[in-house]
């Protein structure tokens, strides 16, 4: 226990950049998937690479896997939904000190029954994809984060990521600053803002539209609001819902309003929009990365920093942050990446040049 608080206060803490996250100094490492336990429970990584104990609530089978290699710090059991509760509780009693790793929204019912049976002794910390993925022509990276405080895509609490933004000292690390400048121009396509003006509309189930407390959720008043401000531009909707029976059905009802992209023509859409429009949607983090200028109706988690258009403000959110400092602060500080299986920095590979 005494261990996973030290490690929470490093996080949190941050200090130096480079000295975050000491499971990063594992790339490349791989663990080992051990045999399949009767009953919907599954351990993972070996104790020979992983110091503490941990529960993985709701994570999909597909993302096991990728959540081992990403937090090697941990010897993860993966609990499916069918197990009750009591067996899960028991679990914990036998170890004392097992943290519990709760994987986005999904883990919310069996996270809620455990903690009303009181959990006080075991750390609860979230697991999630991170806000994007870095993808090109030459390489996919694919995103994780691991949060003590709560889901960054929560505005109405505090995440670790708010509080990295809100407290990191910047300014001291130029170094960082030159390396996520350089990140952002080589791995990002700039906008020529000469496009249409884009709307995001999301499904009510997208996580981002639960928790960011958007004022105007629906289509409706998101792309009444963008033809309003911008009334000699083409609108164009883009979709986002998470796959499954809801997607066909939200996808004809935004079509009876508008002109919807395909989901492969979004890349360059974005790569042409003159601006965005978007409750809360993480596809606004990728305009901003490709300099387009983007309005916000909820509390994304890149909102309420000085480089977004909010129309409804988040309070805890003080400071103002250039987009080298914000992405920095998403991207290495907070993120983790996967390459071919592997951890990787999302500023390994890039010659820094001075920050701007």
């Amino acid at each position: 226990m005494a261990r996973l608080l030290a490690a929470r206060k490093k996080i949190v803490a941050i200090g130096d950049f480079l000295a975050r996250n000491p499971a990063l100094r594992a790339v490349g490492r791989r663990t080992h998937l051990l045999s399949l336990m009767d009953g919907g429970m599954r351990f993972s990584a070996a104790a020979t690479v992983a110091p503490w104990r941990a529960l993985v609530l709701g994570a999909p089978r597909e993302e096991h896997d990728a959540i081992d290699r990403a937090f090697p710090e941990f010897r993860k059991l993966f609990v499916a939904k069918r197990v009750k509760t009591g067996r899960i509780y028991d679990e914990l009693i036998r170890h004392p000190g097992t943290a519990i790793l709760a994987w986005g929204v999904a883990a919310g019912p069996q996270l809620a029954k455990l903690q009303s049976r009181g959990i006080s002794g075991h750390p609860v910390l979230y697991l999630d994809r991170g806000p994007i993925d870095i993808v090109n022509e030459t390489e996919h990276l694919h995103g994780y984060v691991l949060d003590w405080t709560g889901l960054y895509c929560n505005s109405r609490r505090t995440s670790d990521l708010e509080t990295i933004l809100n407290g990191f000292p910047f300014i001291d690390h130029p170094e960082l600053l030159a390396a996520t400048t350089t990140m952002i121009r080589t791995r990002f396509s700039k906008s020529s803002l000469s496009g249409p003006v884009v709307v995001v509309c999301q499904h009510r189930s997208d996580p981002p539209a639960l928790f960011a407390g958007a004022t105007h959720p629906e289509a409706e008043a998101l792309i009444e609001m963008a033809s309003d401000e911008n009334p000699r531009s083409e609108i164009v909707l883009v979709q986002v819902c998470p796959s499954g029976r809801a997607q066909a059905k939200h996808r004809e009802e935004l079509a009876k309003l508008g002109n919807v992209a395909s989901p492969d023509a979004v890349p360059t859409l974005l790569t042409g929009a003159s601006r965005v429009y978007v409750a809360s949607a993480n596809l606004g983090f990728h305009a901003l990365l490709r300099g387009v200028p983007v309005t916000t109706l909820g509390g994304p988690f890149y909102a309420g920093w000085g480089l977004t258009d909010d129309r409804r403000p988040v309070p805890r959110r003080q400071r103002s942050l250039g987009l080298s400092a914000l992405t920095a602060g998403v991207l290495v500080l907070y993120g983790r990446f996967l390459r071919s299986g592997s951890l990787i920095s999302a500023v390994s590979g890039v010659d820094a040049e001075p920050a701007k």
